[in-house]
């Protein structure tokens, strides 16, 4: 109950003269009916307006509702009794205005009881005045107004909602509420009927019982609010939870509690970040909050406490503890646990998916609004057994026996207790295919020893690279690096070669574009029990798998040692051979390389740190010039200059295994045999072809310089004269153009023509003792064969063959012109080639 009234406001005498107002009523009143229409003309003050109705209007009893049209001037009807509240207005209609002036429907303290049920205006109306529509209530009868429409008003006084009778008070836009300081009266209480008020314009609030006596209220919106100042605010005895909206509320009265001490249903007050840190609540029904924002959601470890909450981390629950509090129901049973925050066992919690409410208990009564249909979930779970994959990374074709698959996990945990690898069993539970690279996924099942039911599957990815292999290319249907095969070597106590199709699982031709042509060869020789191995590219070796291109990729594979796994030896040698040279690799590091110079065939040895490549097969032969008939001994001092080693060290060239025919010239087809010393210190020959360019043989000949015959006298008969010298008279011919070249001239001698001397005498007597003189015509004195098969060079010293009864001789007549002198003659010598 208030205990200061405004009686003073209403006796207090007052003198008004009405401003005169040129050719037009200030004031024109029409009735039609039960509705009178106000005209306002020239802005009449308040109580010219007042006055004019109220005359008009005292007496006319079914006009029940007024509309004013225009604005009001200076407002000073307020105490002249001239409300109409006397008359049976109860619904008030203003357009095309400005404010409502004072007591302009209010009854005073003795005045008629209201019958103003509605008020609406057009949105002109900025300010309602103080008592313009509502009046205490302690007056005789209460306001009544249960319908109000002001879309514009901003600012209010006090007596406008006092004891509002409507459900729903609505009024956004009202951004100031003025109370009177001396009596703190304001327009904010004794609503029966209030269920919503919406007053999220207004910043500040003041004022003695500011929503009190408002019983059915269950939301207030003050969301703007920032200073709030009343005293017994919200000191409602409510009938059901209220829900209050400050939540930019800075300041709060310090002498003043919220709420109500004698309420059995609990006030619920949405503070927000700068919230005020005292609340004053804590003997009444005040219960504030920021934000309802809780973890729903827990997985916890049977036998581990966990901190559940009701509203989060970020927010807080301010209440009344002696009348108020939070209690828990478990799968919709009453727990025990109470409180905003509480530690639940859960080893009192059977496995799997409880739900845990909140609920607010106030003096006993429970109120499941406010949490709503908030449920929060704990999982709970017996120990589990988890595990992470480690990722693997392997290469084509591995053995999948020989994964320790202990290996392929990490963090083996049973709870949150980390396992030791002898703990737990750990298998492939599925198919994990090694002969393509790319990544593949192990699936892997971890079992407790302890407890075989205890199981968890981890998938792993398993990189497959290409490790170190010769690979071949393909037909490559799927243009994305497809491979017929791939050769790949794990160095290992035993070195094993296992073979695997590399890029594409598929089972096609190796190539349709070389059908029933060979397209690859992989070749193992064994050199375990050798020293030297002397090879050719016709030696398949100890072992090879030969591929046409029609063939089917993963059938040719299988003919690959046993199950496509080959054990070898370090120190033995492959050789890669493929018909397309430009899809020969070899894989080191996953990095693709090409070792075979180009060429279809490469070689590699085993070592122990993969395929090493070699390079005997891969050496230039070069074409050398020797004389004819050069020896073997002068062939193996050149050797070497018919190879290029490429400066290879471990390359050496041993000699010839087979000679060229130096006997004629020409290009002529020699076989040199080459080495490499490989790692082990054992050794590979390999045979090259080379060309030899054997150049011309020379047909050359000297003659001596002079023929001297014995010394004669003349004589009565005819005489035969011998040479002086017999044997070498260098006459000496020379002949090494080879076999089919070598021969086939004759040896012609010619004497001068001069009558005179001895050159008439001159004679070539063959071995048969024919004689003919040399002055004529060429005489032939010695004939050479063509050696069609020659071995040697051939020399002929044909002076050598002359007996002193042949050769060139004097043959002088009994009667001749010569005397007792010297005598010399030219002999002309030709070679002439040809028979």
């Amino acid at each position: 109950m208030k205990k200061i009234f405004c009686v003073l406001l209403c006796v207090l005498p007052f003198i008004y003269f009405p401003k005169e107002v040129h050719g037009a009523e200030p004031v024109t009143i029409t009735i039609s009916g039960n509705v009178a229409t106000a005209k306002l003309t020239g802005e009449p003050d308040s109580y010219t307006v007042q006055s004019k109705i109220y005359d008009t209007l005292i007496n006319q009893k079914n006009v029940i509702k007024l509309i004013i049209d225009g604005k009001f001037g200076e407002d000073n009807a307020s105490g002249m009794g001239r409300q109409l509240s006397y008359t049976n207005i109860s619904e008030l209609e203003v357009k095309n205005s400005n404010y409502l002036p004072s007591q302009f429907y209010c009854a005073g303290a003795n005045g008629q009881p209201g019958k103003l049920t509605s008020y609406k205006d057009d949105g002109t109306v900025k300010e309602l005045m103080w008592s313009s529509l509502s009046t205490s209530s302690n007056y005789k009868d209460p306001n009544r107004l249960i319908y109000f429409e002001s879309p514009s008003a901003e600012k209010i006084y006090l007596g406008v909602f006092d004891g509002f009778r409507g459900e729903e008070l609505i009024v956004p836009q009202i951004k100031e509420s003025v109370h009177n300081t001396s009596s703190n009266y304001n327009n904010f209480e004794q609503m029966p009927n209030v269920k919503k008020i919406n007053l999220s314009g207004l910043e500040e609030l003041t004022g003695y019982g500011l929503f009190t006596e408002m019983p059915n209220l269950t939301s207030l919106d003050l969301s703007n609010v920032k200073s709030l100042t009343s005293m017994n605010f919200l000191n409602n005895n409510n009938t059901s939870p209220t829900y209050v909206n400050l939540s930019n509320l800075i300041t709060l009265n310090e002498k003043y509690s919220v709420g109500s001490k004698t309420s059995t249903n609990p006030v619920y007050i949405k503070l927000g970040n700068s919230h005020p840190e005292k609340l004053f609540n804590e003997n009444t029904n005040a219960i504030f909050y920021k934000s309802i924002s809780p973890k729903l959601n827990f997985e916890v470890e049977k036998g581990t406490d966990i901190k559940v909450s009701s509203i989060g981390d970020s927010s807080f629950l301010s209440y009344n503890t002696n009348d108020c509090k939070v209690i828990w129901y478990i799968d919709n049973a009453l727990s025990q646990y109470v409180g905003t925050d509480i530690n639940v066992e859960t080893n009192n919690l059977s496995e799997g998916v409880h739900s845990l409410t909140p609920v607010i208990s106030y003096k006993g009564k429970e109120d499941r609004g406010f949490f709503g249909n908030m449920t929060i979930n704990v999982n709970v779970y017996e120990k589990k057994l988890t595990a992470e994959p480690a990722s693997q990374t392997t290469s084509l074709g591995i053995d999948i026996s020989k994964f320790d698959y202990s290996k392929f996990v990490k963090n083996v945990k049973l709870g949150d207790q980390v396992l030791s690898s002898d703990q737990y069993k750990v298998e492939l539970i599925n198919s994990l295919a090694t002969d393509t690279v790319g990544t593949k996924t192990a699936k892997i099942r971890i079992t407790l020893k302890s407890d075989a039911s205890k199981t968890v599957e981890v998938d792993v990815p398993v990189e497959v690279g290409w490790g170190n292999s010769v690979v071949y290319g393909s037909y490559d249907y799927g243009a994305n690096g497809r491979t017929s095969a791939a050769f790949t070597l794990y160095t290992e106590s035993t070195p094993t070669i296992v073979a695997s199709q590399g890029q594409n699982d598929d089972n096609l031709a190796i190539h349709s574009n070389f059908p029933n042509q060979q397209y690859y060869t992989f070749n193992w020789f064994d050199l375990s029990n050798k020293q030297i191995l002397k090879i050719d590219e016709s030696n398949n070796g100890d072992k090879y798998i030969k591929a046409s291109g029609n063939e089917l990729k993963k059938d040719k594979l299988k003919e690959w040692g046993t199950a496509q796994n080959q054990a070898v030896n370090y120190g033995d040698i492959v050789r890669a051979w493929q018909t397309e040279t430009g899809k020969n690799w070899l894989y080191e590091n996953e990095q693709k390389q090409a070792y075979n110079d180009a060429k279809k065939a490469v070689y590699y040895e085993i070592t122990t740190s993969g395929y090493r490549p070699l390079h005997f097969n891969q050496l230039t032969p070069k074409t050398g010039k020797i004389p004819i008939y050069s020896t073997n001994i002068y062939l193996d001092e050149h050797v070497k200059d018919y190879i290029d080693l490429k400066g290879y060290s471990n390359i050496d060239v041993k000699g010839f295994v087979e000679y060229p025919d130096t006997t004629s010239s020409g290009d002529k087809r020699a076989k040199i045999l080459v080495e490499e010393t490989l790692t082990t210190g054992k050794k590979v020959q390999y045979e090259y072809e080379v060309t030899i360019n054997v150049e011309p043989g020379t047909l050359t000949y000297t003659v001596p310089k002079t023929l001297t015959f014995k010394e004669f006298s003349k004589s009565k008969s005819e005489q035969i004269v011998q040479r002086k010298y017999s044997g070498s008279l260098g006459l000496l011919i020379k002949d090494n153009r080879g076999s089919n070249k070598q021969g086939n001239w004759t040896l012609t001698a010619k004497a001068s023509s001069d009558l005179k001397g001895i050159a008439p005498y001159l004679i070539y007597r063959n071995e048969k003792g024919v004689d003919s003189y040399l002055n004529g015509s060429a005489v032939p004195v010695y004939t050479q064969d063509k050696q069609v098969s020659a071995t040697e060079p051939l020399e002929v010293e044909v002076s050598n063959k002359w007996k002193s009864t042949d050769g060139i001789l004097l043959k002088v007549p009994s009667k001749n012109n010569l005397a007792s002198q010297e005598y010399s003659t030219i002999i002309t010598w030709n070679l002439v080639e040809g028979p």
